[in-house]
């Protein structure tokens, strides 16, 4: 999606959010090539729309995203396990 549209899903996550006034430390993650794609020009594309440092807004409400979305879609199904035939 758009820079813009980034920051303001980001901003209203940050909205709804309760925040723990304690110092915080750094995130790690790590992350498979397709979504490292993606994220890899984060911080220089967040800089540039003068939203720089927040990036981890955006990812966090991108996971939401994702997750509200699969939540939507109903349990997820275990899938059906086979032994290989011989």
């Amino acid at each position: 999606m758009a820079v813009e549209e980034q920051i303001a899903m980001a901003e209203a996550f940050a909205e709804n959010q309760l925040w723990d006034t304690d110092k915080s430390q750094p995130s790690t993650y790590r992350v498979g090539e397709a979504a490292y794609s993606l994220a890899s020009t984060l911080k220089l594309t967040l800089q540039e729309a003068t939203f720089s440092r927040r990036g981890t807004l955006v990812v966090s409400a991108a996971i939401e995203r994702l997750l509200n979305a699969l939540g939507a879609e109903g349990p997820l199904q275990r899938p059906e396990r086979r032994r290989p035939e011989r």
